[in-house]
Parts: structure tokens; sequence; C-alpha cells
């Protein structure tokens, strides 16, 4: 199931957040894509795994408005392991992957989008989703998908989204 639900983030959490995302204490690093993946391209990530982390994170105004939101649409017995910043830049690029069993809930986090960007996710067998500010995909965990690069006429920082991972518990 892949549920796209628009305006998922009031403007001013997202501005918030994008702040935040492109804040320069934040520390990003170059990832990889997946172990298995034989893609060459990288792209920057930041990953909260850590329950104190999580916890941390969580505390904030803007993301527990977000993650009380996120729980309408996750089944009370999943349990959240991961949560994903990414940015990802023209050239950049990730091969088909699958997170968690549970459910997963990707945000995007560009407070301001142009269609002619591009970019967006790919879930292998329905389709292309676009990037929207506070646009956010509910979606099975176990569904292949991958994120598509803006293209060269982009003048952010990247295209930003937030990943909530959940697993089965």
């Amino acid at each position: 199931m892949i549920e796209v639900i628009d305006n998922f983030v009031e403007q001013s959490d997202l501005k918030t957040i994008y702040d935040a995302f492109t804040n320069s204490r934040c520390s990003w690093h170059l990832a990889k894509d997946h172990a298995e993946s034989k893609n060459k391209k990288k792209y920057f990530v930041k990953v909260y795994e850590r329950r104190s982390d999580l916890s941390d994170l969580l505390s904030t105004n803007e993301f527990k408005r977000i993650y009380q939101r996120i729980q309408e649409f996750v089944p009370e017995t999943d349990v959240l392991r991961t949560i994903y910043f990414n940015c990802v830049k023209p050239g950049d690029g990730s091969d088909y992957h699958v997170d968690f069993d549970g459910k997963s809930v990707l945000i995007y986090g560009n407070p301001t989008w142009k269609w002619y960007w591009g970019s967006g996710t790919t879930f292998k067998n329905h389709g292309l989703v676009r990037p929207k500010p506070g646009r956010a995909v509910v979606f099975d965990g176990d569904i292949p998908h991958r994120a598509i690069s803006p293209n060269s006429l982009m003048n952010d920082c990247g295209r930003l989204s937030i990943v909530f991972q959940f697993s089965k518990s």
C-alpha cells in the first residue's frame, strides 16, 4: 500500500525543519547506497537510530507534531527504528532497496519545490511520487523504492526528505 498525503506538515514546521537540514552544525555524511548496491553514486544522509537520539529529536515541538500525525497511519504494534534525513543532489542516485517490515513514512522537506526540478521517489511496480512541500508518502517498508535525483535546474541545496522507518514488534 502507498498513500500520498499533501499538507501533512505545516509550512511553518517545514521551514524550521529545512533550516535544521541546511544548518552547518548538522552533521551530514556521504553514504554509499545500501551494502548490496552496485551504484557508485553517493548522497548525503543523517541517521538517527539510537533510542536516546530518537527521543531527543522527537522532543522538539515540530517533530512532536509530525510524529503524532504519523501515528495515525502506523499500527500501534509497529516500533520506530530509524529516522533518515536524506539530501539528494543533482547527479546523485540510489538503487532500489527496502526498509524494515513495518510502515515507512517519507516526508519531503523542501519548503519550495518547482515541478521542473524533477526528482521524486520511484516505487517498484507502483510508479513515481513527485516531491511537494509538506507531502508525506506512507508505504509498506518492504516495497522496493529509490530516490530520483533532481535535475541540474535545481538551485537549492538538494531534495530533502525525512523517512521514519518502523518495524513490526
